[in-house]
């Protein structure tokens, strides 16, 4: 009788959480945040309830872009549909984390960056190649330059951009696209494993980038520059986006820093809580994000090589 109930208690979980990883990325707005229920199916069960959990997840997902698709106009509709690649290749993703033992979370991070960009490719490239997408730069564009007008006069972003704004935009996406997906699959492992396990599951006070990650930034770094210089996509492509998640563990570091200063001696619990509150809201102010933006990846990359703390043994 016991096992009948936790089996249909089971059942239940996984149903439910896996509908509200649709309703979240129905939602639009906290789309790429629907991931984060599904992690916390993976803290209170195990592997085979994760992947029962992402099925029922995926199908779901599917249902929506499918719904979706039949209301854009028919040179679209490849498009829309191509969108499912890229939650499939987070949940993809998101298994690669949980399997990776602790001490090797960060290059299992790499692996599953590079699983959602191979998923997310067609569709971003569908979508880059799209009338949608020459629209969309078309009114930032106009955004931008009534913005610089109003302040210093007359201006073209088209003459400011060599080969066009479009170009230039296509360029930046295939560039980013998964660095930004791959920070936004850590975000959701994070959430997804804090209220399911607790607070000291993801603790960043003792956290340290690896040895090898320096060696990382300096090739992807290295292929950036041969991109920029040759105008090798594909280069440009792998180094761009695994720099910018290199920059992203180095600024976890840099974070990891200032709690421990923050909150040396355990005296200043109420300081320590309220630093990712008060970084956030400095990310709204122009100048200072820019400061908060670099500051916290060059803070990390310092004590990479200049400890101001006790580097553990594992």
């Amino acid at each position: 009788m016991q096992n009948t109930v936790q089996r249909r208690y089971d059942w239940t979980a996984i149903l439910s959480l896996a509908v509200l990883s649709g309703l979240v990325y129905y939602s639009r707005s906290f789309y790429l945040l629907f991931p984060a229920p599904l992690q916390f199916l993976y803290g209170k069960t195990d592997t085979r309830h994760f992947l029962i959990g992402c099925g029922a997840a995926l199908l779901i997902i599917v249902g929506i872009v499918v719904h979706r698709a039949s209301d854009v106009p028919a040179d679209l509709r490849s498009v829309a549909l191509l969108e499912a690649l890229t939650p499939a290749g987070l949940m993809a993703g998101l298994l690669v984390l949980n399997v990776g033992s602790r001490g090797r979370r960060t290059a299992m991070l790499f692996g599953a960056g590079a699983i959602v960009g191979i998923a997310a490719l067609p569709s971003v490239l569908a979508f880059t190649r799209s009338d949608l997408f020459s629209l969309i730069v078309e009114q930032q564009v106009a955004v931008v330059e009534q913005a610089l007008g109003a302040m210093t006069g007359e201006v073209s972003v088209e003459q400011m951009i060599p080969g066009g704004s479009e170009q230039f935009f296509r360029a930046v996406w295939l560039r980013m696209f998964a660095a930004g997906l791959t920070v936004m699959l850590g975000l959701n492992w994070m959430v997804g494993r804090r209220f399911a396990v607790g607070p000291r599951a993801v603790s960043l006070d003792r956290y340290w980038t690896p040895h090898w990650l320096p060696f990382v930034a300096a090739t992807a770094l290295l292929f950036a520059v041969i991109d920029a210089t040759f105008g090798a996509v594909l280069f440009g492509v792998i180094g761009w986006n695994a720099l910018g998640v290199a920059v992203a563990v180095f600024a976890v570091q840099g974070f990891s820093l200032l709690q421990h200063v923050v909150g040396k001696g355990g005296k200043k619990p109420v300081a320590r809580a309220m630093l990712p509150l008060v970084l956030m809201l400095v990310l709204f102010v122009p100048f200072l994000s820019g400061l908060v933006l670099v500051g916290l990846p060059a803070l990390g990359l310092v004590e990479h090589w200049k400890q101001r703390r006790r580097r553990p043994s594992s």
